[in-house]
């Protein structure tokens, strides 16, 4: 069993659809190398002012089938984070997802507030 089937085994269900994981967690998938699509729930304004290094910006009120289909694969490991532990839009995006027909997704809860606390940097949107 990879990392990150063995971390969305043991994760946590906050609400009964999403399974949510710590930053230790998080850092086990991104340190083991294995392929994971990062989502940045906030708007794109939120994203072009800081993200999580690798993020992809797909905002909450954009996710529908259409898009994620041009994005995403059904088979893809995702997680989704947004701004802190508070923020619920994280949760709501690994929700639609799930309805959408992905299975595999977690949610970062902590985001870019723990991030931020733990020493990382924010990477920068360039156009």
């Amino acid at each position: 069993m990879n990392t990150y089937e063995k971390i969305f085994n043991e994760a946590k269900h906050r609400d009964p659809k999403v399974r949510e994981i710590s930053y230790d967690q998080f850092m086990k998938i991104k340190k083991s190398g294995e392929s994971f699509k990062l989502l940045d729930v906030l708007p794109k304004d939120n994203f072009e002012k800081g993200h999580i290094e690798n993020a992809i910006s797909m905002p909450l009120g954009e996710i529908n089938r259409e898009r994620t289909s041009k994005m995403l694969s059904k088979t893809d490991n995702i997680i989704t984070y947004c701004g802190g532990f508070k923020c619920p839009m994280s949760t709501e995006a690994a929700k639609k997802l799930m309805e959408l027909g992905y299975t595999k997704v977690l949610d970062y809860k902590g985001g870019i507030e723990e991030w931020e606390k733990r020493g990382n940097k924010l990477a920068v949107f360039h156009r």
